[in-house]
C-alpha cells in the first residue's frame, strides 16, 4: 500500500502521541521470519502471541495475546515460530 496514514495515540499520562507513515506491507509467515532489514511498527489483525526482536536489539521477545490494533513496538523482525497472530502489517 502507498500513501500517508496519520495516526493519533493517548498515552497512560494523557500525552497525544502522533504518528505517521507513509507504507504499509502485508507480513507473510508463511515460510520464514519476517526481517526486511529496517524498523518498523506492528499493525495486528487477529489477536494471538508475536515474536519479535526489538528495534533496541532485544531479541526473541514473546509479546502474549497482544489485542487487534497498532502496537507500540518498534521492531526488526517478526519471528514465524513463537508468532500465532495473524493479518499482521508492517508500518514505516
Amino acid at each position: 500500500m502507498k500513501g500517508n496514514c496519520d495516526v493519533k495515540i493517548r498515552n497512560n499520562f494523557g500525552r497525544l502521541n502522533q504518528l505517521q507513515f507513509s507504507s504499509a506491507t502485508a507480513v507473510s509467515l508463511s515460510s520464514t521470519d519476517y526481517a526486511p532489514g529496517d524498523a518498523f511498527n506492528v499493525y495486528i489483525g487477529v489477536t494471538g502471541a508475536i515474536k519479535v526482536d526489538m528495534a533496541d536489539g532485544d531479541a526473541g521477545v514473546i509479546f502474549a495475546g497482544m489485542p487487534v490494533g497498532l502496537t507500540p513496538l518498534i521492531v526488526t523482525k517478526i519471528y514465524k515460530v513463537g508468532t500465532d497472530a495473524t493479518s499482521i502489517i508492517a508500518l514505516r
